[in-house]
Formats: C-alpha cells, structure tokens, sequence
C-alpha cells in the first residue's frame, strides 16, 4: 500500500526489507535540509511559509485519497531540497483507512517503549492520537496546523519541558495565537485555528480545504500595509527627556495617519510596549501591523540625536534606517521636521522596492562560508537599488580586508563610503580602523581614527563602551 504513493512531494518508497528479523523501509534519498533544521534559524517568512505548506498540503492530500494516514507529520519528517521542492518523509507510521477511525495503539506503545524520542513527535499529536483514541485523517490535518504554526512563529504551538505538560497544552490549552507575525492574514489565521481544533468534529475536514485557503491567499505581500509606530527610546542620562521622546512618537502617528491606504495603529495601543522589551514579530503580530517603527533619542548638550528604523514584521529585518542630527534650538520644529521625513519614507516605500538594508546583519545569522557570498549579493543589490548607501559600500569593504586580502578593493570601497557622509556612523569608522588601516601597517593611523571619531561622534558611542 505504501509503496502505491507516487507523488512529487512525497520521498518514494521502494519497498520494505528485512535483515535480523529487523523490518526497515527502503526509501527515497532526499538532498537538502530538514524543515526542522530550517526552523533553527527561526521563523519562516509568510510567503516562504505557505509555499512550504502548501507542498505537505499536496502531500498529504495524495495520501488520503489513498486512505493513508501518515500519523507522524512533524518539521524532521520534511525535507526542502536546494531548488524549494518540498518532500514529506517517513510513512513509518502510516496506517490505512484513512475515513475509517481506528484505535491509534501503536503510537501509544511507541510512546511508551521510546519516551525519550517520542517527546518531540508528541508536541504534534492530536488530542484524540494523544489519548490513545480513534484517528483518521484529520489528525494529519491537525500536525499540519501545528507545523504551520511553528513555521510563523518559530516556536512549536504545545511543545512544554516534558512529556505530561505537552499532552496537557494539547488537551486543554490554546497556542499563543499573538504570536502569529502581523502579515499573516486573517485567511491564514482562521485557517489555523480550524486545523487546531481539539474536537475532531470541527476541525477541518480535509486537506484540500487548506490547500484551497493558501491558494486563495495569495501573495501575503499584497495585504493593505499598516504600521505601528512604538513609544522612541530615550538614549539620554535626563530622564526629563522623556516628553521629547514620546512626543516625537505621537507626531510621527499624526502625520502617518494622513497617508491614503496605510494603516496606522493608535497611540493607545502602541504605547502599551512601552519599555517592554519584546520580539517585534511578537509585538506586530498583537497589533496586526505588516510594519513596525521604533527609534530612539540621544541628547548632548545642546544637540539631539534621533535615529528611527522601518521593521517588516514578517521577519523582523530593517526596511529602512535614518538618523538626525540637530540642535536643540526649537524641539517642536525638531518633532516636526523628523516626522515629516519618516512619514514621505514610508510613502516612498509603498512606490518601490527598499534596499535590502538587513545585509548588515547577514553574518551574525549564516554560518561563515554562506555569509559571505550572500553578503556581497545583498551588498550589490542594495547599490543597484541606491548607489549612495554608504553601508553597502563599507560592507564590501569589510569583506574584501576581512576575506580576499584585497587591499586595495577595500580601501576603494571605504573611500566610496566617506565620499557619501563627511561623518559616517561609527560602526563604518571602527571596520574601517580594525579590518583596513591597522591590517596595512597603518596602526597609528588607525588609532588616530577610532580617537577623532569617538570625539566627533559622541551620540553614536555603542552601549557596551
């Protein structure tokens, strides 16, 4: 029976052997990672998410026409091959029938001969396979909901410290349905929460519904945009400056509000996370918001600093980042000036695509080898996008001293990027000190540099100096 399923989207089975009176499936080899090992890196994009999705959908959809119940669904069960072909693995578990419910005996003995190994399929059991009961498809269909889930938020939806508060949260608890990233629709939302019914009767009935829901959801990029602009952090010793800071917050709402198709969330309820230090996704997913914008606010004497980012709430990466620096002469024209310019940020865009500005943080996610190509593509996009962003310039600059040796590349791409700002941020500064000049035999140069910047630059001191 098993070796009846023939589907792109399903590792083939060619058979079964059995050596030493021990019972093995010969299955199909499958390159790439696992979705589990993908889910390490945290949460998948929406978009990314439901094409994974709709893929096991498929899956499971030819198994249960099959009358196939796979009982086993779960991220290590899911391989992406390196061209995003989705394969669902290892029908070890399988039983026939799948309208026909039938007592689930074998995953309770598993359970109980292989605790230690079981307890991370348990996090996806259905409540009826948990107990021991009756299962039919619809326990797929509730694994499916549970790996969906834990692909948006990067955590698993019942999944506790040991095994009898995991089959508790399936029991008796609700996933943290706040945890769910703001672009995800209220589609995908209600699809989720079908799949995750605890009384099979009103869960979803079948897996084509699913795959009917992900088709019609789209591209989730489309969705009207919104944003929620959160209270500015007052960076400064004087905890008078309080009021500055989150009156800049108020007048940055009032002139977003005025913007035809955006959403903007009210003060009351962005103002609630204020001095919380939350997950963005988490914050954008309460708030339902597809964009969040935070900030900050330094003052020095008689000069402000304010520095405000553009967060996707899909993935938590930078849109887009400014800083303003003026003098502390009229802070209403301040709040004003600043405001206005985030406000025409967030129109320009809606209009085009925005320079991939998270590159900057490529090497802190991907191991060494993959960071480096990747960064010098996001490095490369970004300057065909805005050939004046000085970060993309002294990224390539960093990489060209840090890994080819090529001196002269990067004392070319550190020019490009004091070219592009008389005083660039400090962080460009420092790379350019440490990776360049002190590596060239430049050292007293480089000294000399990290000195004149720490004194021109004093609002841009990182936190741990």
């Amino acid at each position: 029976m098993l070796a009846s399923l023939n589907h792109p989207n399903i590792a083939a089975i060619y058979g079964l052997e059995e050596a030493d009176g021990i019972r093995a499936l010969v299955l199909e080899l499958v390159e790439g990672e696992t979705l589990a090992e993908r889910l390490t890196r945290g949460p998948v994009p929406v978009t990314d998410a439901l094409t994974i999705a709709r893929q096991i959908a498929d899956a499971l959809g030819a198994a249960h026409e099959k009358r196939i119940v796979h009982r086993d669904l779960k991220p290590a069960n899911v391989k992406i091959r390196p061209d995003g072909a989705v394969k669902v693995l290892d029908f070890g578990l399988a039983k026939a029938g799948g309208d026909d419910p039938t007592p689930d005996s074998q995953v309770s003995t598993m359970a109980g001969t292989r605790a230690g190994i079981i307890l991370g399929t348990m996090a996806y059991m259905s409540p009826e396979q948990a107990r021991g009961q009756s299962v039919d498809k619809r326990t797929d269909i509730w694994a499916f909901g549970s790996v969906l889930f834990e692909m948006l938020t990067g955590r698993t939806a019942f999944a506790r410290d040991t095994a009898s508060d995991t089959i508790a949260g399936i029991l008796e608890r609700e996933p943290d349905w706040t945890a769910l990233p703001g672009s995800s629709s209220a589609r995908i939302r209600d699809l989720l929460r079908r799949c995750l019914q605890k009384d099979p009767s009103q869960r979803l009935h079948d897996i084509a519904d699913a795959r009917i829901d992900i088709e019609g959801e789209g591209d989730p990029t489309d969705r009207q945009p919104s944003i929620a602009v959160l209270p500015f952090a007052n960076m400064s010793a004087d905890p008078d400056n309080e009021y500055f800071s989150d009156g800049l917050a108020e007048e940055v709402i009032n002139l977003l509000a005025h913007i035809p198709g955006l959403k903007v969330i009210a003060r009351t309820s962005a103002f609630a996370f204020k001095d919380k230090h939350e997950d963005i996704r988490r914050i954008a997913g309460v708030l339902d918001v597809t964009n969040i914008l935070q900030g900050s606010v330094r003052k020095a004497g008689n000069r402000i600093r304010v520095t405000a980012q553009l967060i996707a709430a899909g993935d938590g990466s930078h849109l887009w980042s400014d800083r303003y620096d003026r003098e502390l002469a009229d802070v209403f024209a301040i709040q004003d000036e600043i405001a206005e310019a985030i406000a025409k940020a967030q129109v320009t865009l809606a209009d085009k695509p925005a320079a991939p500005l998270s590159m900057m943080y490529v090497a802190g996610v991907q191991p060494a080898h993959e960071a480096v190509p990747l960064a010098r593509v996001h490095a490369q996009k970004a300057l065909e996008l805005d050939p004046s962003l000085l970060e993309a310039h002294a990224l390539l600059g960093l990489l060209a001293a840090m890994y080819d040796y090529d001196w002269t590349e990067a004392d070319r791409r550190f020019r490009l990027a004091f070219a592009r700002d008389p005083v660039p941020p400090l962080f460009v500064r420092i790379e350019r000190a440490n990776f360049f000049l002190a590596h060239v035999g430049r050292g007293r140069e480089a000294v000399e540099e990290m000195e004149r910047a720490l004194a021109e630059d004093p609002l841009n001191v990182p936190e741990t100096t």
